[in-house]
């Protein structure tokens, strides 16, 4: 079985108090034999191959390893580099012209596939600063300001959808995408 590539985005990493070294990180992973772990930034992002054949399983195999060495509970949500590529090819908003300001992009990954209530929450939580748009197991959110001016804080959203989530900003994605994003072979 060919292995896959895979991003681990791990929520909670390094906020709160909740300091992990990103050699740490590649330790733990690597003792999941897993192979050709590295990490990117020090917010939860690891990078590695797997041929494990079911992804679910897979994080659940890193939530247990992660809370039994750092003694909390990390929520991990998996993407593999061909759903990363998509996620970061999606166009959520084409009908809202970009600000010479720029704005910010953010991506929530989630665990389950959005029902109709969470995107209906979601949609609610819209505004002239803040638009959300889900698809799939993401969260689109489009800040047309600077973060710090949110009309809506990220645990606001968490709140609202009742799912747990992490966020990463569209340019981190693109960047893991462009430094790591080559199939093995």
């Amino acid at each position: 079985m060919k292995a896959t590539c895979y991003v681990a985005f791990l929520r909670a990493i390094n906020v709160g108090g909740r300091t992990v070294r990103n050699d740490q990180l590649r330790e733990l992973f690597e003792a999941l034999d897993l192979d050709n772990v590295a990490t990117f930034i020090a917010s939860g992002n690891v990078i590695f191959e797997s041929r494990a054949r079911s992804a679910r399983k897979l994080e659940a195999a890193i939530e247990r390893q992660l809370q039994g060495a750092l003694g909390f509970v990390v929520d991990t949500h998996l993407r593999s580099f061909q759903q990363l590529a998509q996620i970061a090819a999606y166009e959520p908003f084409p009908h809202i012209v970009p600000r010479p300001d720029g704005g910010s992009l953010l991506v929530g990954f989630m665990r389950d596939p959005a029902t109709p209530d969470l995107e209906d929450a979601a949609a609610s939580l819209c505004s002239d600063v803040d638009e959300l748009h889900v698809a799939g197991r993401e969260l689109y959110w489009l800040c047309r300001t600077r973060l710090n001016e949110t009309r809506i804080p990220g645990g606001m959203v968490e709140k609202a959808l009742r799912t747990a989530m992490t966020t990463r900003n569209i340019n981190t994605i693109r960047r893991i995408l462009a430094k790591f994003g080559k199939e093995p072979s």
